[in-house]
């Protein structure tokens, strides 16, 4: 089963190595129409209107463009810190359900007082909050993909919108 799920991560790698270089080529192509149509636009008689529109989604794109070309570097990172989050999600549920039964098991090894218990109590809580702060500081390091495809599409609409004010 871990073979299998290796080799779909694997699989999965790749798509999304594919689909970030397209999604960069295809920004900078973009760009380029843009730039033509905007040429086209001023050599007309009527004036353009809202040209902060193509600077904006030229913006969005070139954002894009560099993190997608850069998402190859950093798709091995976020397969790590979406592993290390998720294994630090799945230990403070183990932790929390270690202090949430405790009472309820009855007779623990090794935990016979009530003083024992709240000591071992204490120490999945230490560990359930140190788990939060891995959890946290992995999920931060997700931010890469997100912000490619924010691009695209913030550049796609900026886009639009100043094609169809300039009809």
């Amino acid at each position: 089963m871990g073979d299998a799920r290796r080799q779909l991560s694997d699989s999965d790698r790749q798509i999304y190595e594919k689909f970030h270089t397209n999604l960069a080529l295809i920004s900078g192509g973009t760009i380029a129409l843009s730039v033509t149509f905007l040429g086209y636009l001023k050599a007309g008689t009527t004036p353009v209107h809202y040209k902060g529109l193509p600077v904006g989604s030229w913006t969005c794109f070139i954002t894009c463009m560099i993190v997608s070309l850069f998402y190859i570097v950093f798709n091995t990172n976020y397969g790590f810190h979406f592993m290390e989050r998720e294994y630090y999600e799945a230990y403070q549920e183990k932790l929390e359900t270690e202090v949430r039964d405790v009472d309820e098991i009855g007779d623990v090894a090794n935990l016979e007082t009530t003083e024992q218990k709240e000591r071992f109590k204490a120490s999945r809580r230490a560990n359930v909050s140190r788990s939060q702060e891995h959890v946290d500081h992995h999920k931060v390091r997700q931010w890469c993909a997100r912000l490619s495809y924010t691009g695209f599409l913030g550049g796609l609409i900026l886009l639009l919108l100043f094609a169809i004010k300039n009809m």
